[in-house]
C-alpha cells in the first residue's frame, strides 16, 4: 500500500471497491461481498456511492488500506505505516 493515493477521485467508494477487486481477480460475487463487508466494517454505508474527491483525507487512507486488503492477501506492505492511519484501521 503506498502512501500516495492510488484511488480514482473522479470514481465511487464502492466502484473503486469494484475497479481494483476486478483487477485483484476477484469474482463479481467475491467483489460485491467483500465490498459489503468493508463498508460495513468502515462504516461507510451512507456513503458508500460518494465521490472520492467529496470526502475527508482520513476516509480515503481507510479506503486505501481497506482496497488493499480486500483480495486478503498474506501480506500487505506499508509505506509509511503509521502516517494518517488511525490505530484502529492499523491493527
Amino acid at each position: 500500500m503506498s502512501q500516495k493515493f492510488s484511488l480514482y477521485e473522479d470514481l465511487s467508494i464502492t466502484e473503486n471497491f469494484k475497479f481494483y477487486g476486478g483487477i485483484y481477480g476477484l469474482s463479481r460475487n467475491e467483489i460485491r461481498e467483500r465490498t459489503k463487508a468493508l463498508l460495513n466494517r468502515l462504516n461507510f454505508l451512507k456513503a458508500q456511492n460518494e465521490v472520492l474527491r467529496n470526502i475527508p483525507q482520513g476516509w480515503k487512507q481507510k479506503l486505501a488500506f481497506s482496497v488493499a486488503v480486500m483480495h486478503q492477501p498474506k501480506v500487505v506492505f506499508l509505506d509509511e505505516p503509521t502516517g494518517g492511519v488511525d490505530p484502529i484501521i492499523r491493527r
